[in-house]
């Protein structure tokens, strides 16, 4: 029953996601030919794992932390070489994350085209929680010295312009829009796979879906 009535909904949504498609470029598409890619897409992201490879030998090395939400990932890098002060980040779709407007149908019809991308941060003292629900936390150690420079990195994004962030408390972060689009093939967990690789992890997997494994 619950496959039937997912197949019905991604029929709803391709079917309201074709209309939008035509009215925006004038091309049309059949929405009977996408529902099924799109629900196998699914079923076989839901039914793999992402297998993260930490470095053998880090130069220097110190604990990141990443966490496992269900749907989406967040990884807590350290922002001071004393580890006093810490930085929770994630990507995802603007109207979802930053807005608090989403819904898992409407994240179908979100990855037919390139949305407004939000990266997310939260800043944490070493003796805080994330209080943010999380499924699985996964210890890798990695370079200090790689991992100051991503923390560094995606500070200077999330500060550019002097933007004024946006806060969900529901994610308990603050979000500012992201340069990069968000789409099926620039979601969430591939976005956390490519700061997983600055890292020197090795990433293999399809990473549509939050589950990861770390290999030792």
């Amino acid at each position: 029953m619950e496959s039937r009535f997912l197949i019905r909904r991604l029929r709803h949504v391709t079917r309201h996601a074709g209309a939008a498609f035509r009215a925006r470029t004038g091309v049309g598409f059949r929405s009977t030919s996408l529902w099924p890619v799109m629900l196998a897409l699914v079923m076989t992201a839901m039914s793999c794992v992402n297998r993260v490879t930490p470095p053998a030998r880090p130069d220097e090395p110190i604990t990141v932390i990443l966490l496992d939400h269900g749907r989406h990932p967040s990884l807590m890098l350290p922002r001071d070489r004393n580890e006093e002060t810490w930085g929770r980040y994630s990507y995802g779709e603007w109207r979802w994350y930053a807005e608090g407007r989403g819904n898992v149908f409407g994240a179908f019809s979100a990855m037919l085209w390139p949305t407004r991308g939000a990266l997310g941060r939260q800043l944490l003292h070493a003796d805080q929680s994330v209080q943010v629900h999380f499924v699985r936390m996964h210890p890798i150690e990695v370079s200090s010295k790689r991992a100051h420079r991503l923390a560094q990195k995606l500070d200077a994004v999330f500060e550019a312009d002097g933007r004024e962030p946006r806060h969900n408390p529901d994610f308990h972060a603050e979000f500012v829009p992201h340069p990069r689009a968000y789409s099926i093939f620039n979601q969430s967990n591939k976005v956390m796979a490519d700061w997983l690789q600055e890292l020197d992890c090795e990433v293999r997997g399809p990473v549509l879906y939050s589950k990861w494994r770390i290999v030792k």
